[in-house]
């Protein structure tokens, strides 16, 4: 047995069930689908360490019609979560280590980490994703937060205008622009892609 087929074991009774890989054997997705339109989600890092791993657990709501336009218009297999929160960050005073597995542990730690991280999931982890069951939610969360990205500012675009909202979808676009020269995360050539894509796509002059 292995770290992964423990966590197989546990999560399949509550829903979840291992995502298609991507090209990534250092990292692990969970997925389940509370509705057609959402894909809540759980990451593992599984990168071996000499003493073991540090599964660094990270919870993800994904709007399936957004990440499909977004990952669209910048060329991509897929798009990004709409929003996410490690479980470091949603269980009080929790260490990253608190999810940590030694291979010198063997079976037992598989099950105690496997273990852990379904109980933190259950938690903490599923009413952070059960607070965002539509877009509007997921709009109110994500326009709201300082720190949201360049990516997270084409997702909102393009929730924006799912909407009906094309002022907020500009408004998000500009902020997605200006990080271009304040702190990009998309190369200058990947946002003017995503930017003819979305004004070609929704017709935005």
């Amino acid at each position: 047995m292995t770290i992964l087929d423990e966590l197989d074991r546990r999560l399949a009774p509550i829903g979840w069930a291992r995502a298609e890989p991507w090209d990534d054997d250092e990292y692990v997705t969970y997925a389940r689908r509370p509705n057609d339109e959402i894909s809540f989600e759980l990451g593992l890092d599984v990168e071996p360490r000499e003493w073991g791993l540090r599964l660094n657990p990270v919870v993800a709501v994904r709007h399936v019609e957004v990440a499909r336009l977004s990952g669209l218009f910048l060329g991509l297999p897929a798009g990004a979560c709409m929003t996410a929160a490690t479980l470091a960050d949603l269980v009080a005073r929790a260490a990253p280590s608190r999810w940590d597995m030694s291979f010198a542990d063997g079976v037992r730690g598989e099950e105690a980490a496997g273990q852990q991280v379904v109980a933190d999931l259950v938690a903490q982890g599923e009413p952070f994703l059960a607070s965002m069951p539509t877009l509007a939610d997921m709009i109110a969360r994500i326009s709201t937060d300082s720190r949201r990205s360049q990516v997270d500012d084409g997702n909102l675009a393009i929730a924006y205008m799912l909407s009906g909202d094309d002022d907020g979808a500009r408004q998000a676009l500009g902020a997605m622009e200006a990080k271009a020269v304040e702190r990009p995360l998309l190369a200058r050539g990947q946002f003017d892609v995503f930017l003819r894509g979305f004004r070609d796509y929704f017709n935005l002059g």
